[in-house]
């Protein structure tokens, strides 16, 4: 193994870390473009196309050779996305999650979001560590939206009118009706409650001697 300095291993692992970055946007994106094509019958563009086209940029995409990202390679595939064993190696496991459901490009079970980030060498600790990565995805509200039971998809999958009428629907199952039943019983006044075990007040009677009158 080359004897790299100190100084060159920390600039090399900086810029690993960039083109990782990189990498992960570049997913994103095509995810985004794939989404709109398929919304209007389009053929999905894949990373792979979009590669060949700065190499060969007069080349036409039916000339080109069939390349896809779904392509299998180093690391495991899942979902259609090949996770090489660094792919999230270090980050957060709420951030690699969302990365995750970004490559893949729709609503994903949480157990397959489970098992990327843990295959992707993301900073997991502890044995719950999957208990306390769903309830990060259920309070990350501004990007990534329960669709299902657990299946988690991104808020910028869908449209706002979708997401609109997925929350009202779930305030609506939420609203519990309001139980039924006989009508709370009048307290009974002191009064009331002496005049009862008494028993009703009986008239007083006036006795009327022999007056002579």
């Amino acid at each position: 193994m080359a004897d790299i300095p100190d100084h060159a291993r920390k600039t090399l692992d900086d810029l690993r870390q960039d083109v990782t970055d990189l990498i992960t946007k570049l997913y994103e994106a095509v995810a985004d473009m794939n989404r709109i094509e398929r919304r209007y019958g389009a053929q999905p563009t894949s990373l792979m196309d979009l590669m060949a086209g700065l190499i060969e940029p007069g080349a036409r995409t039916s000339e080109r050779p069939a390349l896809s990202t779904n392509t299998p390679g180093p690391g495991s595939s899942r979902g259609g996305v090949t996770i090489r064993p660094d792919q999230y190696l270090g980050h957060p496991p709420l951030e690699a999650a969302k990365s995750y459901i970004g490559e893949v490009g729709h609503a994903v079970p949480f157990d397959e979001i489970a098992d990327a980030v843990a295959r992707g060498g993301a900073a997991v600790k502890g044995a719950d560590w999957k208990e306390t990565l769903e309830k990060s995805l259920l309070r990350s509200v501004n990007d990534v939206i329960k669709v299902q039971e657990h299946v988690f998809g991104l808020i910028r999958f869908y449209t706002a009118e979708q997401i609109k009428a997925l929350r009202a629907t779930r305030r609506q199952a939420s609203t519990k009706p309001k139980r039924r039943g006989r009508p709370p019983k009048k307290k009974a006044s002191a009064e009331s409650k002496e005049t009862e075990r008494r028993g009703p007040k009986r008239p007083h009677l006036v006795a009327v001697g022999a007056s002579g009158e």
